[in-house]
C-alpha cells in the first residue's frame, strides 16, 4: 500500500484520505476499554457459534478437542461471566 507522504500507518493513511475529500477528522477516546471490546468480540463470535452443537449432531459429529482448535472451543464455551 502506498502511503501519504509522512503516514506510517493505514490509521493516518485513512485520515489523510477523508481530510483530501474535504472531511474534518477528529481523535477521540475510545467509547469503551480495550478488555470490553474483547468481550464484546468474544461475544460476537460466541452467538455465531451458537448453532454449532446442532450443526455437528447433523453432521453426526461432536464438538469437543477433536473436532476444534483449542482457541475456537474454548468461545464455544461462551463469553466470560466475570473478570
Amino acid at each position: 500500500m502506498i502511503l501519504a507522504e509522512g503516514s506510517s500507518s493505514p490509521g493516518l493513511f485513512a485520515t489523510w484520505r477523508l481530510e483530501s475529500m474535504s472531511h474534518i477528522v477528529e481523535e477521540i477516546p475510545a467509547p469503551f476499554s480495550a478488555s470490553e471490546f474483547l468481550d464484546f468480540l468474544v461475544g460476537h463470535y460466541y452467538l455465531g457459534s451458537v448453532g454449532l452443537d446442532e450443526a455437528a449432531s447433523v453432521l453426526g459429529r461432536k464438538v469437543d478437542e477433536a473436532t476444534l482448535e483449542p482457541v475456537n472451543l474454548e468461545i464455544t464455551r461462551g463469553p466470560r461471566s466475570s473478570r
